[in-house]
């Protein structure tokens, strides 16, 4: 089962508030992270802009997956429910939901609000109309910018280069292409010399399912690097890093 951990960061307020009980309101997603964040203690990870971002808003540390799998924990975010009570705990079930079910967005299109979505919904869920409801536009253009100018706005991003699949199918060309073509030599971990990570500060339970860095240097990823010929066929997560 993979582990799935979703890191959100809202802004609120950005730029000037619309009005006081209206601010506007960012949304930045990021998946399969942990808390592998400069701001949450990792010294090994490198995360500036994240950083900063931290430092001005708001950290928690006693957040926590509802489910080890990606698309079941999206239908929580998006409507606040459990997946037990809203059926949608099996991955891929696509399970309906009853129509008076909405989006929170949905709600805050109630209160007013210009609601964007870029792009993902993948929410496991089966409701007609469901993402419609929530969004004035879901899509890969989607964007607060082009709200009218009496409304305040709610807007999602979703970074998706980290997920899981991006990060374990592709080969080391592919990440190399998608991620290292972004980053300047010196913000590139040397493969060669691995660092030993230091456990974060977050006073998450110790308990946790292992991250993706520790599923790429459990001792059997590290036989298989050792019976390896080809050193640029390594894994994304063996070279894995990030600058976000």
């Amino acid at each position: 089962m993979k582990h799935f951990v979703l890191v959100v960061f809202v802004l609120f307020p950005l730029l000037s508030a619309f009005a006081a009980d209206r601010p506007n309101i960012l949304w930045l997603t990021c998946e399969d992270m942990s808390p592998d964040l400069g701001c949450y203690g990792d010294t090994y990870a490198r995360t500036p802009h994240i950083d900063r971002l931290a430092a001005r808003g708001i950290r928690f540390t006693r957040a926590f997956a509802e489910s080890p799998m990606c698309a079941p924990s999206r239908s929580t975010l998006i409507t606040g429910m459990h997946t037990g009570p809203l059926g949608t705990s099996q991955m891929r079930s696509a399970h309906p939901i009853p129509t008076a079910y909405r989006g929170f967005p949905a709600w805050l299109r109630d209160a007013g609000y210009y609601t964007t979505n870029n792009s993902k919904t993948d929410y496991n869920i089966f409701a007609p109309n469901f993402v419609q409801t929530a969004w004035d536009e879901s899509s890969k253009t989607a964007h607060w910018r082009k709200r009218p100018a009496d409304k305040p706005f709610f807007s999602v991003f979703n970074y998706t280069d980290t997920h899981q699949s991006m990060t374990s199918r592709d080969d080391y060309d592919a990440f190399a292409k998608k991620v290292q073509s972004r980053l300047s030599l010196g913000e590139i971990h040397d493969p060669a010399k691995p660092a030993r990570r230091p456990k974060p500060s977050t006073g998450v339970s110790a308990n946790k399912p292992r991250s993706a860095w520790a599923i790429g240097n459990s001792s059997r990823a590290r036989a298989w690097r050792a019976s390896s010929s080809s050193a640029t066929r390594r894994p994304a997560w063996w070279a894995r890093s990030f600058t976000t």
